[in-house]
């Protein structure tokens, strides 16, 4: 097994969640927390879910706390203003769309019905949070779709409707705020067919006013996950409808320059509907779907730790050939490097194969597999993982 001591990465695999699998689940963080919880599954039966989990980066540990007072849901929004979150709307069992808000607080472990989000009933909505107070919108009602916005101030528990959406209605999309500005994109489009949107706007509180800004990447997505880290947004993974793909790509939104670059690819398996919090300048990603639910989870650390950046460019592509069989061969590996290693894992953490990386060629002794399957490569020197990657075998 990997030790998970030494792991030194832009993506890190850590505890999976002891919980279900499942998807279109709710998440935030409160100080040096993590939460996620509700959502659904509905591969052979709709099972509903109202636990929530509560994550400690510093032991790597999760622990149960009370379930959501509102019962079981999927869809919810959830957002943190100070020492408590907020957790509202979604969809219930039987089908019912809510708009009860509730309260958490950590200190107790409780749970309070506060004010019910003022719109109409709806699940996918989207909130971020500027300057303590939480904006709430967009998602998918009863009819087709809504693009009206509120504001909440948990100080005074009550609501005022903002400017709404200027864009097209929809669902299934993303929100973070960067210091005084929300931002709002992706998602899919409530026109009663699978349609997605790469579109993305910026909410100015001052002039409650929406500006189009860059769109994300080159393709649409719906069902991604977003959040904000270090004053940049990031945006990925998702479902593209257009060719019918879950995704595992992620974009870097810079608000100075309103420009997006990609980053590196999400190490775990492509997927929709995955969810994220922050803390500590550490991004946190995990659960979502792609027909299997999962119940994996991640940390992203956009700072490349002391020694990886030479090796950031290095691309790895898989060679089989008839008689010598598997292998891969390295580009823009640097020139004279001792000590390194070639370790490939399974999803399960598992190491396959542990070789001594003395060329850009290194033969395997992994065979090809009948059907395609999806390992994980690292670049391991001096016992710091300095490159990792997917490797289709």
């Amino acid at each position: 097994m990997l030790p998970s001591e030494f792991i030194a990465q832009t993506w890190n695999q850590k505890a999976n969640i002891p919980a279900i699998g499942r998807h279109r689940s709710t998440s935030f963080s409160i100080g040096n927390k993590g939460y996620i919880g509700l959502g659904h599954i509905n591969s052979v039966s709709n099972e509903l879910f109202d636990d929530f989990w509560q994550y400690n980066p510093a032991s790597n540990v999760w622990t149960q706390i009370a379930d959501f007072g509102g019962g079981e849901r999927y869809h919810a929004y959830g957002f943190t203003v100070g020492d408590k979150a907020y957790v509202g709307t979604g969809r219930t069992p039987g089908g019912a769309y809510e708009t009860d808000n509730w309260e958490y607080s950590p200190a107790t472990n409780t749970w309070t019905e506060k004010t019910s989000f003022p719109g109409v009933e709806r699940r996918g909505a989207i909130a971020f949070v500027i300057s303590g107070i939480g904006y709430v919108g967009s998602g998918e009602t009863f009819v087709p779709g809504s693009n009206d916005f509120y504001s909440y101030n948990p100080v005074s528990d009550s609501w005022g409707q903002i400017q709404s959406f200027p864009g097209q209605a929809r669902t299934s999309a993303v929100a973070f705020s960067i210091q005084d500005k929300g931002y709002f994109g992706t998602g899919e489009l409530a026109v009663g067919v699978d349609q997605a949107i790469n579109d993305f706007w910026e909410y100015n509180p001052s002039s409650d006013a929406w500006t189009q800004k860059a769109n994300i990447g080159d393709s649409v997505r719906k069902e991604a996950c977003g959040f904000a880290l270090l004053g940049l947004g990031y945006i990925g993974t998702g479902r593209n409808p257009n060719i019918g793909d879950d995704m595992d790509n992620f974009w870097q939104y810079n608000p100075s320059t309103d420009a997006w670059v990609e980053v590196e690819d999400f190490l775990g398996i492509s997927r929709r509907y995955m969810v994220s919090f922050v803390i500590a300048n550490k991004a946190y990603v995990g659960i979502g779907t792609n027909g299997t639910n999962f119940n994996d989870f991640w940390e992203y650390n956009p700072v490349y730790p002391e020694g990886m950046a030479p090796y950031q460019g290095v691309k790895a592509e898989v060679k089989n050939d008839p008689i010598q069989g598997l292998s891969i061969g390295f580009t823009y590996l640097p020139k004279g490097v001792d000590n390194l290693e070639l370790w490939i894992s399974d999803y399960n953490g598992n190491i396959l194969e542990r070789r001594s990386v003395e060329s850009s060629n290194i033969q395997l002794k992994l065979k090809k597999n009948s059907e395609p399957k999806t390992y994980i490569y690292r670049l391991v020197k001096d016992e710091q993982v300095v490159k990792a990657g997917k490797l289709t075998i």
